[in-house]
């Protein structure tokens, strides 16, 4: 059923999402300062706000998309990605050069 599929991917995406943040983490935890180095001059506050916020997106991305796979109206969700790709496209080969 779509519910149960929707919850299955959901579940597998979560270790690759840790491993792509732990590549990134990892070489500054390797020099000899550690995690100091990774957070100098971040102060916790707007850390934590970008943290929270980056969750509350998340989430409600996966409420939206758990709702249009429940539906069955993925062909919006494809119209979506095809629009957003092109613009990527188009503004990483065209406009940021």
């Amino acid at each position: 059923d779509r519910e149960g599929a929707f919850a299955c991917r959901v579940i597998l995406s979560i270790p690759a999402v840790r491993g792509a943040g732990g590549l990134h983490i990892l070489p500054g935890l390797r020099s000899p300062e550690g995690i100091t180095a990774l957070l100098d001059g971040v102060s916790p506050g707007p850390f934590a706000v970008g943290f929270v916020l980056a969750a509350a997106c998340g989430y409600a991305a996966l409420m939206l998309l758990e709702n249009v796979v429940n539906k069955g109206r993925l062909l919006y969700f494809a119209f979506y990605c095809a629009l957003a790709g092109t613009a990527g496209l188009l503004y990483f080969n065209l406009i940021a050069l």
